[in-house]
């Protein structure tokens, strides 16, 4: 009898991101601002031996994690992106048919991992505006019985931040493990995270990246913290040598200079609120083409925009990719000279419709 696919993965749709080549890529939430030629010089001085498996525990750079939020080190996994760590989560943290919660709308890999561990999903709808509304959430995690909720904040796609107080009352209203993805946290300001929340609650985990605010999407570096029961069940899971050498040894160079990545993360979101404002000035324009644009606690732009799909080609046709999502856009803040070109576009395709009746 020949072999047949598991029914799980037979009709699995994979992740979609945009291939080719444009002038202008917006569409990853990248930062435009790479980290500068030091890195190599450090990365030579470091001399990681290729020749050998790295630090299984990539145990420099949890430590050098730990220090800047005040936590032991043995609080902090580290792991290949944190992609990879929502799929341990999912895939390992959960058996088949247990309960886990999302947000709508929020980051689409939550529900891809998922489907693959084979668990029961329960979706959470959010106000009309994007918005969450907590007490919802408490009373649908505790009415279902969920082993897990988890959600970005600050929100991919929408770009909405939900406050510290609000996240406090959430994790000790539920009896949930609660998995707070915090990849653009780093836009958003001092005091909005929930890693201070971390040393009073056993049910909390927070994810953080090195793809955002870093400029190291390349590096494919991730952490998990949480109490140290949940990072030794994440550490015992994981596969052994999950972050490569170079990986790690680039990785600690940056984490050594956090002041110079809250500058970096500083004026990609002051490129992110003149990336807004720009959207919001051609919605006065344009008053029946572009709805709600979401003031942005992280480097990306959320837009509600009629014809989203034809919009998204035309900027392509341009070599500009943005993100498309069902009837909006999601635009990366790039340097002044893209933000500037992908603002001039959208006028200019915007124009061409309303001079068509379209």
């Amino acid at each position: 009898m020949a072999y047949q696919l598991p029914k799980k993965v037979r009709d699995l749709i994979p992740y979609d991101p945009i291939s080719g080549s444009y002038q202008i890529r917006l569409d990853a939430n990248e930062s435009p601002y790479a980290p500068d030629g030091q890195l190599l010089e450090e990365l030579l001085k470091s001399s990681p031996a290729l020749n050998r498996y790295p630090d299984p525990y990539a145990t420099e750079c949890c430590a050098l994690f730990a220090r800047q939020f005040g936590l032991r080190q043995d609080q902090v996994v580290a792991g290949n992106g944190s992609d990879e760590l929502i799929s341990i989560i999912e895939g390992c943290l959960m058996e088949r048919e247990m309960t886990l919660c999302t947000l709508q709308y929020d980051f689409s890999m939550y529900s891809f991992y998922s489907a693959l561990a084979e668990l029961r999903h329960v979706l959470i709808p959010k106000n009309a505006d994007y918005s969450v509304d907590i007490d919802r959430v408490i009373g649908t995690v505790n009415r279902e019985g969920a082993d897990v909720l988890i959600f970005s904040n600050p929100c991919n796609p929408t770009s909405l931040l939900i406050g510290q107080d609000e996240i406090e009352r959430l994790v000790a209203s539920v009896g949930a493990l609660v998995v707070l993805d915090e990849a653009y946290m780093d836009f958003a300001g001092n005091g909005r995270s929930g890693m201070d929340l971390i040393p009073k609650y056993d049910n909390l985990l927070i994810l953080r990246t090195c793809s955002k605010a870093y400029g190291a999407a390349g590096l494919r570096m991730g952490f998990a913290a949480g109490n140290k029961t949940l990072i030794d069940a994440i550490k015992a899971a994981k596969s052994p040598y999950n972050v490569n050498a170079v990986t790690q040894a680039l990785c600690a160079s940056l984490l050594r200079e956090p002041d110079r990545i809250a500058q970096l993360s500083a004026a990609l979101h002051a490129r992110a609120e003149m990336l807004c404002a720009g959207i919001e000035a051609l919605k006065e324009r344009f008053p029946g083409r572009i709805g709600r644009v979401c003031g942005s606690s992280t480097n990306f732009a959320f837009f509600e925009l009629t014809g989203a799909k034809e919009v998204h080609e035309a900027l392509l046709r341009r070599s500009i990719a943005v993100r498309l999502m069902g009837d909006h856009l999601r635009i990366s803040a790039g340097t002044g000279e893209e933000n500037g070109a992908v603002l001039a576009a959208l006028e200019e395709i915007l124009q061409a419709k309303e001079a068509e009746g379209r």
